[in-house]
């Protein structure tokens, strides 16, 4: 299967999130460019490409093995199976909102909106803790690219630190207050 970039302004870039439904089982070779973007191999991350079989919710890596140049192939076990794959291990709006909810009986976490984006899409503002005297405000941004999905996990790992009852997130609270900006790209996340 021929896949191709996705294309945004004026400039050629491959985030590579792709669905893909088998009509029958067997083995499917898929075909990125040879070069977009700086990636030598079409956009391949280097665990091979992330893959979910259940509609995004959970992700693992297709290895390696499955890749060979700027081709990967996977084995569809039925027909009417519907895989994902991407680059690199998504992060989008649906994580930020589970992790919220997770966490929204919190005193310490507020959600409010920044601004909005282009498309009109809320840009989220977290604050964890209250403004006082003698504290200092953190401001923490993550998204500046779509592609970059893993700092969000990494970003939400610092969240539920300061969120948490640890020592060192009470000692943090007894100094800072911390804003967050989940998705600086909101369109680009979500497109």
């Amino acid at each position: 299967m021929q896949c191709a970039p996705d294309l945004r302004g004026d400039r050629p870039w491959f985030y590579g999130y792709l669905a893909a439904k088998a009509t029958q089982a067997g083995r499917v070779t898929f075909v990125l460019p040879e070069k977009v973007a700086g990636f030598v191999n079409g956009g391949i991350g280097f665990q091979g490409p992330a893959v979910s079989t259940d509609g995004g919710q959970s992700w693992d890596w297709l290895g390696t093995e499955t890749v060979n140049a700027n081709t990967f192939y996977y084995d569809f076990a039925r027909a009417g199976d519907e895989v994902r794959f991407a680059v690199t291990i998504p992060y989008v709006q649906s994580n930020l909102e589970r992790f919220v909810k997770q966490h929204g009986k919190n005193p310490l976490l507020k959600q409010s909106v920044l601004t909005k984006s282009r498309a009109g899409r809320d840009v989220e503002l977290l604050q964890i803790g209250q403004p006082g005297e003698g504290k200092q405000a953190v401001l923490l941004t993550a998204r500046h690219h779509a592609t970059e999905s893993m700092a969000s996990y990494l970003l939400e790992g610092i969240l539920a630190e300061a969120l948490s009852d640890s020592d060192s997130a009470q000692l943090f609270h007894e100094k800072y207050v911390l804003y967050v900006v989940p998705f600086v790209d909101k369109d680009g996340v979500e497109e």
